[in-house]
């Protein structure tokens, strides 16, 4: 039995009288709006359990769902990246973000090339870390190698390559450095070579003392360009298993190194004397280079105070005490052992006060010396020099690319590592400078060399 209030009279029944009726009987008067069901208390308890049960449930079958579909895909990537493994391949890329950790979980180098070599092998489990690399580029956050597939190196240690080379001779980090977003670029600049020539002298800003009310006469720029293109500068470099694993962590680090050494060395000497043809144009070997001549009468192979004090003073800025001598170690000798004559006597020219026993800074002229087998042997052309790096363009596309393979001498057992980096760059100056007084021949540059001996 049900109990139920009255809607409508019928019968002896008034409105809003309580009655009770089992379900069967109250079916009709239901049916025709004379009556509705009182639910009480524990009959909403009820219908609420109920209903949490089937909410409970359906909630439960989503997230099995869920966790299924999750399963499927998680094998298949799985399963794709072990196929992939017996032809490996790996490479960074130029947009070096695959995550925000950027050693994507692995403490270093060493430990990354280890898990590579073990996932590599047919049949073992690949690391999650690098298929978390291999699912990250799948999104199109890096590129892969194409058909052969592979995991990307975390850019932590490739970009490292490029940040040691602060630590070593270097000078790259005093250029004035641009980085490439496309593979050229051409920068324009003013032809004002001649300060001597009214029409050249500000680029053909021609500038004129006017009286009052009269006229300006008209003048023009005159621009020239330099155009930057990126080289290729790329090493291949093969490893034994035997030589990992022996190495164990310590391997990583020390073939980053070596990399970083001889990338940074390598661009030194093209930014120095490079010839301009598949890498950068070489500062002293450029048109906007001035080769000071030697003394009259200057013996073979060596060098005089005279050549430091005429080459300083072809330098084009002397109201900046920016740049920096370089000369080659066979150099030193000379430079220790010249001496300004004086009356019938003389004075060193290159000791700094305390002689032998100062432990000084090397400077000419107050500005810092650097030794440097960058420089050519002592008595040729380029043997000693000064240069003002911000009058240098060096333009770099992306950082170190950092690429191995465990295929390509799979049959020798041997690791390939790969490392390639894009620089271009040249004098922003396109010849030497004319003084606006002095003889005819007079040129200043802000790089100086002195000629053959």
């Amino acid at each position: 039995m049900k109990k139920y209030r009255v809607l409508k009279e019928f019968d002896d029944h008034e409105v809003d009288a309580i009655v009770e009726m089992d379900e069967a009987a109250a079916k009709g008067y239901l049916a025709g709006g004379l009556i509705e069901l009182i639910v009480e208390d524990n009959d909403l308890e009820k219908i609420a359990g109920e209903e949490a049960d089937a909410i409970l449930k359906a909630v439960d079958a989503r997230i099995k769902a869920a966790q299924k579909e999750f399963a499927s895909k998680h094998d298949a990537l799985v399963k794709a990246v072990s196929e992939k493994a017996s032809n490996f391949h790996v490479e960074v890329g130029d947009d070096n973000t695959v995550d925000n950790d950027p050693k994507q979980g692995f403490e270093d180098f060493g430990e990354y090339t280890k898990s590579v070599i073990v996932s590599s092998k047919k049949g073992n489990q690949v690391d999650e870390r690098l298929v978390k690399i291999e699912a990250k580029a799948a999104q199109g956050n890096n590129t892969l190698s194409g058909a052969d597939g592979g995991f990307l190196i975390p850019p932590e240690f490739s970009n490292r390559l490029i940040e040691r080379q602060t630590d070593q001779f270097s000078v790259l980090q005093h250029c004035d450095k641009i980085t490439m977003s496309g593979n050229s670029l051409t920068i324009n600049g003013c032809s004002d070579h001649d300060k001597n020539g009214t029409s050249t002298r500000y680029g053909g800003l021609v500038v004129y003392w006017v009286a009052e009310a009269d006229q300006i006469t008209k003048s023009s720029l005159k621009f020239r360009k330099v155009t930057l293109t990126p080289h290729k500068l790329g090493a291949l470099v093969y490893v034994t298993e035997e030589e990992m694993s022996d190495s164990a962590i310590n391997f990583g680090q020390r073939l980053s190194m070596k990399a970083s050494e001889a990338i940074n060395d390598e661009i030194n000497e093209a930014v120095m004397f490079g010839t301009g043809v598949g890498k950068p144009m070489g500062a002293f070997g450029s048109a906007a280079c001035v080769s000071q001549a030697k003394e009259t009468g200057q013996a073979a192979d060596t060098i005089v105070a005279e050549n430091i004090i005429n080459m300083n003073s072809i330098i084009w800025d002397q109201s900046a005490a920016r740049g920096f001598w370089y000369y080659n170690p066979e150099c030193l000798p000379q430079l220790e052992t010249m001496a300004l004559s004086v009356g019938t006597a003389g004075v060193p020219a290159y000791w700094p006060a305390g002689g032998l026993t100062a432990n000084a800074p090397a400077m000419i002229k107050g500005r810092p010396a650097f030794r440097t087998d960058h420089m050519l042997a002592l008595g040729d052309a380029g043997d000693i020099g000064f240069a003002d790096w911000g009058q240098y363009l060096l333009a770099t596309r992306g950082t170190v690319n950092t690429a191995m393979s465990t295929h390509l001498r799979f049959d020798y057992d041997e690791v390939a590592f790969k490392f390639t980096f894009r620089v271009d760059g040249r004098p922003s100056w396109d010849t030497t400078l004319r003084p606006r007084k002095g003889v005819s021949t007079r040129r200043v540059a802000p790089f100086v060399k002195l000629a053959t001996r």
